[in-house]
């Protein structure tokens, strides 16, 4: 990663810099950023010129069409669930998976499981291409019953807290503006770093949000979900309390991961 050095009043990119300036202090920047200053007549390259000149590209994120169940796999499952259907009988029993259905709901699903609950901040996008109702750990059910797999061991690539979908959607974008534009001392700087590195490194990739609510089940307890195991919240709340049971005026939480998937050989 290339080094710059920042004053009050913009980049250098030559060590000359800091000694002309005695709080100047060296920070990273992307590729980008470096090469449009460098390029550049004179230092610093002030903050004015990099906002009215420099227009880098954001990247978009290719978000995945279905997660549709392959039959080898919805026949296996099927058999699992008439079996448990016997075994451990319920009041409705387990459904079966048909030839049309993806291995997790939409996301849409969970804004109809929490529309009574107290929503503190509604979704301002409408597509939610992609996003999807999944569990804590969905890993070994999209490698065995999807015709996707994962670029990584650990596969998430960046995850959290949020109200919604749309803050986590227009958080990405954020922390790609912020590595094009900004530098290590912004907030998400390293979200938007890991984040393009793969969107350029891996042009195939696809990739998938999963999300997993949280309630607030407003018993005062001291137990259950935590808010500093699981990353940035990016939401409305302000956190009071250790545990999300103890909090006022809020209903529930959603965990989010961000995957990179690729299409299977075969």
């Amino acid at each position: 990663m290339p080094l710059a050095f920042k004053s009050d009043r913009g980049y250098y990119v030559t060590p000359f810099g800091r000694i002309l300036e005695n709080r100047a202090i060296e920070v990273t920047i992307s590729d980008e950023l470096y090469t449009f200053i460098d390029n550049q007549s004179e230092e610093p390259v002030t903050f004015e010129t990099i906002n009215k000149h420099y227009k880098p590209t954001i990247p978009s994120i290719p978000m995945v069409d279905n997660l549709r169940v392959p039959p080898k796999a919805r026949n296996g499952y099927n058999q699992n669930i008439m079996r448990l259907n016997k075994q451990r009988p319920k009041t409705e029993p387990r459904k079966l998976l048909s030839a049309g259905d993806e291995l997790y709901k939409p996301y849409t699903a969970i804004k109809q499981a929490t529309d009574k609950r107290k929503i503190l901040e509604d979704d301002t996008r409408t597509d939610f291409k992609g996003c999807y109702w999944t569990g804590l750990n969905p890993e070994n059910l999209i490698e065995y019953a999807t015709h996707y797999t994962f670029y990584r061991r650990y596969p998430s690539l960046a995850y959290g807290v949020s109200d919604n979908a749309s803050q986590v959607l227009d958080n990405l974008y954020h922390a790609l503006d912020v590595y094009l534009t900004k530098d290590s001392t912004h907030e998400f700087f390293t979200r938007g770093k890991r984040l393009y590195k793969y969107l350029t490194k891996y042009p195939d990739a696809i990739y998938l949000i999963g999300f997993t609510p949280i309630f607030n089940h407003h018993n005062g307890a001291s137990g259950g979900w935590r808010w500093h195991k699981w990353g940035r919240y990016l939401g409305k709340h302000t956190p009071q309390c250790e545990y999300l049971d103890e909090e006022e005026n809020i209903d529930y939480v959603l965990i989010w991961h961000l995957y990179p998937l690729k299409k299977k050989e075969n």
